[in-house]
């Protein structure tokens, strides 16, 4: 249960799940300016923690953050800077609809930049897969294939020497491997 003391007067209090933490109200001059900061303050591993905020909800946020993660045992992520924190939190978001973890997606990466040696990036790479493997191929057994390339032959009105060759060529073939095209391979044709 959140509780946030404020009778209008700083610091103010913060406590969540048993943890507490103060918003101070500073005023800081630059370059003759004065302006306000908030400054979160909070024991992080023992030692004082201060982040400072240009608005009050922004510091009572973080406040109300850092109290949830101590609270929960996640101290560590506010051990990050706020870009390491970003960078993180982005990295998560965006691998989250593929049900990746950062650290399998880390470890993935890194394995295919090594096999690439630097010839290529992942995208290039799954592009290229994909143009040369996006047809499908027909179900059709060899036979079946036979017969309609030898139809086809005599559509295109090839020469009888041609045709002739074809038959003797792809009948011993079709006779040879009653199986579906797609699974034909070169090492297959060789034994």
């Amino acid at each position: 249960m959140k509780t946030v003391k404020n009778d209008g007067k700083f610091p103010v209090t913060v406590t969540e799940g048993g943890v507490s933490a103060k918003v101070r109200k500073t005023i800081q001059t630059k370059n003759g300016k004065e302006y306000v900061v908030y400054i979160v303050d909070y024991i992080l591993f023992g030692k004082r923690k201060q982040v400072g905020r240009t608005s009050f909800e922004e510091a009572k946020q973080h406040a109300l953050e850092a109290c949830r993660s101590i609270a929960h045992g996640r101290q560590d992520s506010l051990a990050l800077t706020n870009q390491e924190r970003l960078v993180y939190l982005r990295a998560t978001e965006t691998l989250s609809p593929a049900g990746y973890k950062l650290d399998v997606a880390a470890i993935e990466y890194t394995d295919a930049m090594q096999i690439l040696g630097g010839r290529a990036s992942i995208v290039e790479v799954c592009r290229d897969w994909i143009k040369r493997n996006s047809t499908e191929c027909p179900r059709i057994l060899i036979p079946a294939a036979v017969e309609l390339f030898k139809q086809q032959a005599e559509r295109d009105r090839k020469s009888e020497e041609r045709r002739k060759q074809f038959r003797i060529v792809l009948d011993r073939f079709a006779k040879g491997f009653n199986i579906e095209a797609h699974t034909v391979t070169p090492g297959l044709i060789s034994s």
